[in-house]
């Protein structure tokens, strides 16, 4: 017999959140759920997700222990942290500059003249990270 699903939780609200997710495999994980609550076999279930029945079943456990953010609260308890004071940032960087091009020389057919030319090269190294929920950021730019 399968395991059954929690009750607080309906195929709409969890299709809402799928939706709503930035994570691709939550968004699955979440869609498989969601067939399960309007009535599709876990075999269904398996084949829109891509994975087995053994896969379909610990994510129905997982979701009936935790709720659909499990993997977020998996990470806050390794962490000794609480769910509300964990901060997500989102981070970029970038490498900014100058690398000179090959010297060219006018010379006669034939000939090889040397063509020396600057072999120095300039950048700048730029790092950004944002944290939606608060309205922070923050910015690095580093020479090198």
């Amino acid at each position: 017999m399968p395991v059954p699903l929690r009750a607080d939780f309906d195929a709409v609200v969890v299709r809402a959140l799928a939706k709503k997710s930035r994570d691709g495999a939550q968004a699955r994980r979440l869609l498989a759920v969601a067939a399960i609550y309007d009535g599709a076999s876990r075999t269904e279930a398996a084949k829109i997700a891509w994975v087995t029945l053994q896969i379909i079943r610990d994510w129905v456990v997982k979701f009936n222990a935790s709720g659909p953010h499990t993997r977020l609260r998996e990470v806050a308890l390794k962490a000794g942290v609480s769910l509300s004071a964990l901060e997500i940032w989102f981070c970029d960087e970038a490498r900014i500059g100058q690398k000179n091009k090959i010297a060219r020389r006018w010379a006669k057919r034939g000939t090889r003249p040397s063509a020396p030319h600057d072999q120095r090269t300039a950048s700048t190294y730029i790092f950004g990270a944002i944290c939606p929920n608060d309205g922070k950021g923050a910015g690095l730019v580093l020479p090198l």
